[in-house]
């Protein structure tokens, strides 16, 4: 059979061809990009046969649609024997003409992930704002790197495969790019392929729509290589896929992850979530919260509770900036993971102990904040943690450490407890209580909220038309007017912090200070009395 082959060294269309076939490549025929070649097509292609690739080519695409047959090839240098090992080939790269504005491309990949046969690019690079959609019912396969340039990658309800003899190479991504899983509980899958121990941390950059950034990474603890799929969906439902939506003390996502083939060894799971996707109850007890894992075993179906390990920040799975609004959370699976898992992101808030404590939280000065709490018994305490967080402050840090009344954690009558904490802070100030037993379980009371105090002094009062004029927890400048009785206006001053004022020469009498705060609309703060005396 004789076979077609075609060197391209720079395939041009004008733009009217767009949306037209530009590139076919029949069955037997064969188009090769070598090093150094930059092939540029702004049409479709279609490929029955082979698309050929040397490393050190580019296939610039700036059609609307790429097709591969089932058939079809994408081959390096190793068919082509001039590699005797696995050849890297060149980069394919989906873009979009500068300053064009039509809009996203698709790919049927022509890659089947259940038969494990089909074509797969050797790199390909993601450049299009508008993003690249799968074809639906056509997987994608890669086999060394995806690089994301702009944009996000639809997996549309198709797979995406990343490596063939290991995990291959996912760059440039970050919560403004990555891999679009979609919002329903079923969909397409990224799969990284031959993970192992060698490889250490293998991150899937996951999303279930663009601006929800949820991605996750794990480490196989096995010599053994397996091959990793993941998803990502919105919302915790009770029964993994269904039932009632958990909005208060989760994440409001589930990861899907899956292993090829159970063998012996652990995995560690990082998740990250963005803040904005935390639900109601979450943010307050962020730091006891943990990776749940659903059991959907006979007579244990449901999403299990294990001891805090806390949330990290920022979220550093990403290859840009580190992430400040995001967090991970962190487990490691004895045994591996079956070939779909379901987890989520909660956090623990009440234990049976907090049914016999009392807290409460209250200040006394602008600078002290006094705490107590009653217990009518404790059992196996280890000690008790005075926790705040601040109004502009976005997680609680402990403040003291107080320990229980009884050696060994125990009581059985009502005990007592008192903190203060020096809060020189000119917002409201968030306070809770952290129970942590002596089998290290870690409970929480309530939250008490606690305003600012805040006061006005004058000194010295009376006097003779000299004095000071000093404000206590008040962090910002207020306006002040002086009056006579008789209401008339005598001065206008800005109170920064404190104040030296002096009027000698009014006569002796009482006089009215208002106090004005030109932040809030000009509202009234304060009203002090003054006497002046004879001098």
């Amino acid at each position: 059979m004789n076979r077609i082959r075609i060197l391209i060294l720079g395939l041009t269309c004008s733009m009217s061809c767009a949306g037209q076939v530009a590139a076919y490549i029949p069955v037997n025929g064969d188009i090769a990009a070598h090093p150094g070649d930059t092939i540029s097509i702004f049409g479709d292609v279609q490929n029955n046969g082979r698309f050929g690739s040397l490393n050190g080519s580019s296939v610039l695409f700036y059609g609307k649609n790429w097709q591969n047959s089932a058939i079809s090839q994408l081959p390096d240098e190793l068919y082509y024997g001039l590699d005797t090992t696995q050849g890297m080939g060149g980069f394919f790269r989906f873009l979009q003409l500068k300053g064009a504005t039509n809009g996203p491309q698709y790919i049927t990949g022509g890659f089947d992930v259940g038969g494990n046969g089909g074509p797969g690019f050797p790199n390909l690079g993601a450049g299009n704002v508008n993003g690249l959609y799968l074809q639906p019912g056509s997987d994608l396969a890669i086999r060394h790197t995806l690089h994301f340039e702009q944009g996000n990658v639809f997996l549309n309800a198709s797979n995406l495969v990343v490596g063939q003899y290991s995990p291959g190479t996912i760059t440039g991504y970050s919560d403004q790019q990555f891999v679009v899983t979609g919002t329903d509980v079923t969909g397409g899958f990224l799969y990284r392929r031959a993970v192992s121990s060698t490889n250490n941390m293998v991150v899937f950059p996951l999303g279930s729509a663009p601006g929800s950034y949820s991605p996750l990474a794990l480490q196989n603890h096995a010599s053994i290589p397996a091959d990793f799929h993941a998803r990502t969906f919105d919302n915790v439902y009770s029964d993994a896929v269904s039932g009632v939506i958990n909005t208060q003390t989760d994440v409001l996502k589930t990861w899907n992850i899956g292993q090829s083939v159970l063998i012996p060894g652990d995995v560690t799971i990082w998740l990250q979530h963005d803040q904005q996707d935390e639900g109601a109850l979450f943010p307050p007890y962020r730091d006891s919260s943990y990776v749940s894992l659903f059991s959907g075993a006979t007579g244990n179906t449901g999403w299990d509770s294990i001891g805090p390990r806390g949330a990290l920040n920022p979220g550093t799975l990403t290859t840009g900036s580190p992430l400040s609004d995001s967090w991970l959370n962190v487990r490691d699976f004895q045994g591996g993971l079956s070939n779909s898992t379901f987890l989520s992101v909660s956090v623990a808030t009440t234990t049976s102990s907090l049914e016999n404590l009392t807290f409460n939280a209250h200040r006394v000065t602008y600078h002290l904040v006094a705490t107590d709490w009653e217990t009518l018994g404790e059992r196996n305490i280890a000690h008790y943690e005075l926790q705040r967080r601040r109004q502009d402050e976005d997680s609680f840090y402990t403040v003291a450490v107080v320990p229980t009344q009884t050696p060994d954690g125990n009581s059985t009558g009502a005990r007592t407890y008192n903190q203060s904490d020096d809060d020189y802070y000119g917002n409201w100030t968030y306070y809770r209580l952290k129970i942590v037993g002596r089998d290290s379980r870690i409970s929480y009371s309530v939250i008490r909220k606690v305003p600012n105090f805040f006061d006005v002094v004058v000194s010295p009062n009376p006097n003779t038309g000299v004095f000071t004029v000093t404000l206590l927890g008040i962090f910002y400048p207020l306006m002040m007017e002086m009056y006579d009785m008789a209401g008339h206006r005598l001065g206008i001053y800005t109170i920064n912090g404190s104040a030296n004022i002096a009027v000698p020469q009014l006569p002796a009498g009482n006089y009215v200070l208002v106090f004005w705060d030109q932040t809030d609309h000009n509202s009234r703060v304060f009203t002090k009395q003054i006497i002046i005396l004879h001098h």
